[in-house]
């Protein structure tokens, strides 16, 4: 199988790391079958501010996973690809982060996103699909 440049957006790593289920899969996969996770320090951002908005008593926990993910992603900085095709700037970023880590796919639960449908030949897909589909085995 080969490895694959991924984005996975907050919404799902915040999904894995409080309730589980496909969402903890496919980070779960992604990482331990060796595939290339790339984040932007805007997504950590936006993961701390719903943690300390919506669920403050898991912001320890929060915190020792983005040290994981800090040790073992790629981080790359926005800047050089500017998107503004979505309503939410969040999505944008997303879609930027995606881009310049040079992915194949974005992970995401997030509809604005999944009605792309791709994006500069990025493929948008939900985790239930990349389970279902097997794309990360």
């Amino acid at each position: 199988m080969n490895s694959r440049r991924i984005v996975i957006d907050a919404n799902v790593y915040l999904l894995a790391l409080l309730f589980g289920g496909n969402p903890r899969q496919v980070v779960e996969v992604a990482f331990l079958e060796g595939h290339t996770v790339i984040m932007s320090e805007e997504i950590f951002t936006e993961m701390r501010k719903v943690i300390n908005k919506k669920f403050p008593k898991f912001l320890n926990t929060y915190e020792v996973f983005e040290s994981f993910l800090r040790q073992n992603a790629i981080l790359i900085k926005l800047g050089g690809v500017v998107v503004t095709i979505c309503r939410d700037s969040n999505d944008n970023m997303i879609l930027e982060t995606a881009v310049i880590g040079d992915c194949e796919y974005i992970i995401t639960g997030d509809n604005d996103l999944l009605t792309l449908g791709s994006f500069k030949n990025i493929a948008v897909t939900t985790p239930a699909e990349v389970i279902k589909s097997k794309l990360l085995e």
